[in-house]
C-alpha cells in the first residue's frame, strides 16, 4: 500500500492541476476582452466539460481496478459506489460544471427556471 500511495499523490496532483487550469483559463477569458470572446468562451467551456469527463472516468477506473479494490475491500471489476468514490466526484467534477453554469447565461437561466419552483414550494 506505501508503494501504490505515491502514485495516487501524483494522480490527486495532476488532477488538481487539470481542474485548476480551465478554471484559470474561464476566468481570463470573462475578465479580458478577447476577442472573439464567445469563442473563447466555447472553447473553455468544452475544455472542462473534458476536464470533467476525463475525471469521472479515472474514478470509475480506479474504483475497478483489481489491486485497489482488494485493498479497499469492494468487488474487482465492478463500479461499487459509495462514499468515497462519490466525494471524490464531488470534490473534483460537480465544481467544475457548476462554474461552468456560472458562466455561461443560457445554462444559468435553465437551470434557475428548475429551481424555481423547488425555492418557491420551501417557502
Amino acid at each position: 500500500m506505501a508503494y501504490l500511495s505515491q502514485f495516487f499523490v501524483q494522480l490527486r496532483n495532476l488532477l488538481l492541476f487539470l481542474t485548476v487550469g480551465p478554471l484559470l483559463l474561464l476566468l481570463a477569458v470573462t475578465t479580458y476582452p478577447l476577442q472573439p470572446q464567445r469563442l473563447w468562451l466555447l472553447f473553455a467551456g468544452a475544455l472542462i466539460v473534458t476536464v470533467v469527463l476525463v475525471a469521472v472516468r479515472m474514478f470509475v477506473q480506479i474504483e475497478r481496478d483489481e489491486v485497489i479494490s482488494r485493498i479497499a475491500g469492494t468487488t474487482p471489476n465492478r463500479l461499487n459506489i459509495h462514499w468515497s468514490f462519490l466525494g471524490n466526484i464531488f470534490t473534483y467534477a460537480l465544481p467544475l460544471l457548476g462554474v461552468l453554469a456560472a458562466a455561461s447565461t443560457d445554462l444559468s437561466d435553465l437551470i434557475r427556471s428548475w429551481l424555481d419552483p423547488l425555492v418557491q414550494v420551501l417557502r
